[in-house]
């Protein structure tokens, strides 16, 4: 008698893990101190892993734009040491580089790893979107990660640092309302896939982290007084058409808000095992989806047909 397909199917379902680390993931070297580099640190999802990582000894170099961010940084740690970096200006990221090289040199320490997570998020119909509007989230959270990384690979290539970027869900999973942030979340993806694979010969390992709703400024700005809606270029024919859905999506933002994860929860762990673990996963899908765990919309994505995904994400998103 055979042995039943199922019980095959078992046995691969459960060694898989076991096969995939010693197969596929390679090892990486791991850095117990060193410099960080972290772009959109002046709040949430930047601020946490920043201070976090000061708190194990890395030397953090927390990117912000403003002067007075830089000061609110120091002021909570004064081991940090921020550093000005607009990532929509290629001047001012490779200025922020050579800032990090002249220490590294004087201190003698490695770039341990560049986090990427400068970015906006945007949420709107596309029929209603202003076009300017979408070139600026493309510039910052595109083209940003380019400006960001680049002036960085020399010396992560000469310590065998390690790169992660900020993703989203929404780079998985596009929903009503998201065409151009998930655009951007999507590019990072590629970006971040197209890199890992450049970056393997040097021995420098590249991740993404993909949140779902985290606790943070990002989606506060969006709604309210601040509402993309109001600064729509499309007809009040246009705009009719979507007078329920907008009518919804704020509360569901909000919504979505209170069910969200903190910041420490999800996300930093995340970026900490990115940066320190010999065995960095390639990607990190964390916190939650309208209080589901945001991996199973990662298990959706991946194993379900497009049509039943569309279902499942509305139900979900209308809890």
């Amino acid at each position: 008698m055979g042995v039943p397909v199922w019980s095959i199917a078992v046995v691969i379902i459960a060694v898989w893990p076991w096969l995939n680390d010693i197969l596929f993931t390679p090892t990486y070297h791991v850095h117990k101190t060193g410099a960080v580099v972290i772009t959109g640190a002046s709040s949430g999802i930047g601020l946490d892993a920043a201070l976090t990582l000061d708190s194990l000894g890395f030397t953090v170099f927390p990117g912000v734009r403003k002067e007075a961010d830089a000061k609110s940084l120091k002021e909570m740690s004064p081991s940090l040491r921020p550093i000005l970096i607009d990532t929509t200006d290629s001047q001012s990221c490779e200025r922020a580089a050579k800032e990090v090289e002249s220490f590294l040199l004087e201190s003698g320490q490695g770039l341990v790893g560049v986090v990427n997570n400068a970015g906006i998020s945007r949420r709107i119909p596309m029929e209603l979107e202003n076009i300017d509007a979408v070139s600026q989230m493309m510039d910052v959270n595109v083209v940003g990660v380019f400006r960001s990384t680049l002036p960085f690979l020399p010396l992560l290539r000469e310590h065998k640092g390690r790169i992660v970027s900020t993703g989203s869900v929404a780079g998985l999973i596009a929903t009503a309302g998201s065409a151009t942030y998930s655009a951007s979340k999507f590019a990072v993806e590629g970006i971040t896939d197209s890199l890992r694979l450049e970056m393997a010969p040097f021995g420098v390992s590249v991740s993404i982290v993909e949140p779902a709703y985290v606790k943070s400024k990002i989606a506060s700005k969006q709604v309210g007084a601040n509402a993309p809606i109001l600064k729509s270029p499309a007809g009040d024919n246009a705009k009719a058409l979507y007078v329920d859905f907008l009518s919804k999506q704020d509360k569901k933002r909000i919504k979505a808000e209170e069910k969200a994860s903190t910041t420490s929860a999800s996300t930093t762990p995340a970026i900490v095992h990115a940066l320190t673990s010999p065995k960095p996963k390639t990607r990190y899908i964390v916190a939650n989806y309208f209080g589901l765990p945001a991996w199973i919309l990662g298990w959706v994505h991946y194993a379900l047909p497009d049509r039943v995904e569309d279902t499942l994400v509305t139900l979900i998103s209308s809890r």
